[in-house]
């Protein structure tokens, strides 16, 4: 339920192609529900083929850890955080074809799929676009997508290529 708001300023496509990049968002945010399991089996994937999270800002639970270090609390005291991950939101998100279509890639879907998450706890896409921005690429290939649009209570609007407005439409304390 995403509904542009205004005429696209840029063709997000082309900017894509023409800077390189492989993966863009309109809206992320941390989520710990419908996910039971699935940061545990994403960094059992990631521990196993000797991945490092390239990008911290995609990590939710690595963004707990730093809070509740600076906080001085043991991290045990959020258990949110144990779930937690960060969502690139499915309402509006652009990717290379190519990307999905590599070995990494499909070697992560196929060992997620093993773990029958999405059977039995209703992980879905958006979970793994995240751990994608997190671990697979460099930063240099991820952009936020700056179009004016509503999804549920976000609003965002954007006049040339400049963000004028920005509701979240969250509770207190959810990031987007």
């Amino acid at each position: 339920d995403f509904f542009f708001t205004a005429p696209v300023e840029d063709n997000p496509l082309k900017k894509m192609r023409d800077e390189g990049v492989r993966l863009t968002w309109w809206q992320m945010h941390v989520q710990g529900q419908r996910q039971t399991g699935y940061i545990e089996a994403a960094l059992d994937f990631l521990e196993a083929e000797e991945l490092a999270i390239r990008n911290s800002r995609f990590y939710a639970r690595g963004r707990f850890e730093q809070k509740a270090n600076e906080a001085g609390i043991p991290l045990w005291t959020v258990p949110a955080a144990n779930e937690a991950s960060t969502v690139l939101y499915g309402c509006l998100f652009g990717g290379d074809v190519q990307f999905f279509r590599e070995p990494l890639y499909q070697s992560f879907f196929t060992f997620m799929d093993e773990k029958k998450g999405f059977e039995n706890h209703g992980w879905s896409n958006q979970f793994f676009l995240g751990t994608a921005a997190a671990a697979f690429l460099p930063r240099s290939q991820l952009q936020r997508l700056y179009i004016s649009g509503r999804h549920q209570e976000c609003l965002v609007t954007v006049a040339d290529g400049n963000v004028t407005e920005f509701l979240r439409g969250a509770e207190y304390g959810m990031a987007r």
